[in-house]
């Protein structure tokens, strides 16, 4: 390595260049005279494939290495490129400009302005990467694409996207996105109807208190602040009545003619859905709301735990909800 490089993607071509077969050519050494290794996160993502650059699953590449590089391929780590890896994954500098090469490359490649779905399907950065350094994907477009782009919305769309993507799109649990799912074409629904859905779908019944709980997070009240409350509670997309019907708010139901504003909204549910059913939709332990071995923040332990509002700035290293204590490991 002679040519210094802020781009994951150029790496990864200099990277591949030594990574080329060749009769009686076993393994490549890299000499790295510019100091590529402080970008050292992109090896195992240049030997593994994986563009998401989700820190866990670089870490995951990094510790396990045989079992998830693809192909025939063997690769070790010795303790100290171990050490220098994982330190270089705690310190990833430049997230805005990865998100928008990996933008632009996924242009070029579908040919059309990419969603969070496209994203996700196609195994390009992670969709709440985008979320955490841009608050909203519209935010992000209107940051890429500047004067073209041309699919504006209000300024109230903006807050509920907001809100949505930093609440419901990480799929730790499915009601909040079947609800909003249904009612993206409904005006209302039915208790009975959900607990329906959710026998055909899922296969188990739904728990009240966190069917009730979720309602309040469409309502907007899963907020860590008194400002988070009075920027999100306006969001007016669902009200529960006693007879156990679901109605769709006729505000809600205005802002979703806006082709734009509706488009976004099903691509975080969708996103949300997907991850669910991938991730924690399986092997979830009986009468609890967490999966084995999968990372959860403190948001979600806030919303899966039912404690009405995001408790996650008040969490330090351990915290008792109820009879359950919460320790959190960096």
């Amino acid at each position: 390595m002679l040519r210094p490089t802020q781009s994951p993607i150029v790496f990864i071509q200099q990277l591949g260049r030594g990574l080329r077969k060749a009769e009686e050519k076993e393994y490549v050494v890299i000499l790295d005279f510019i100091g590529n290794y402080n970008n050292n996160f992109m090896i195992p993502i240049a030997l593994s494939g994986d563009r998401s650059y989700n820190p866990d699953t670089i870490r995951k590449y990094v510790i396990s290495g045989n079992s998830t590089i693809p192909g025939s391929s063997t690769v070790h780590f010795d303790e100290i490129a171990k050490d220098k890896i994982f330190s270089s994954i705690d310190k990833i500098k430049g997230m805005k400009s990865i998100i928008k090469e990996s933008y632009i490359s996924l242009k070029n490649k579908i040919g059309r302005v990419p969603y969070l779905l496209d994203f996700y399907e196609n195994g390009e950065i992670d969709p709440l990467l985008i979320i955490r350094e841009y608050k909203s994907y519209q935010s992000f477009l209107e940051s890429v694409e500047k004067e073209l782009y041309l699919g504006k919305v209000t300024e109230q769309e903006v807050i509920t996207l907001e809100y949505l993507s930093k609440t419901i799109l990480s799929g730790s649990r499915p009601y909040e996105l079947e609800i909003l799912k249904y009612l993206l074409d409904n005006d209302e629904i039915n208790l009975d109807q959900i607990k329906q859905e959710f026998r055909t779908s899922y296969g188990y019944e739904i728990e009240m208190h966190s069917f009730e709980n979720a309602i309040e997070v469409l309502q907007g009240k899963f907020v860590s602040n008194e400002d988070e409350l009075k920027k999100y509670s306006h969001i007016d997309i669902i009200c529960y009545d006693e007879d156990s019907l679901l109605k769709r708010l006729k505000g809600f139901a205005d802002r979703l003619r806006h082709k734009e504003f509706y488009k976004q909204v099903n691509d975080i549910v969708e996103v949300g859905l997907r991850r669910y059913k991938e991730k924690y939709s399986v092997d979830q332990a009986k009468n609890s709301p967490f999966v084995l071995y999968e990372k959860y923040s403190r948001r979600d332990v806030s919303l899966l735990m039912n404690c009405g509002k995001d408790l996650s700035s008040t969490m330090y290293g351990m915290k008792r909800i109820d009879d359950d204590a919460f320790i959190f490991v960096t």
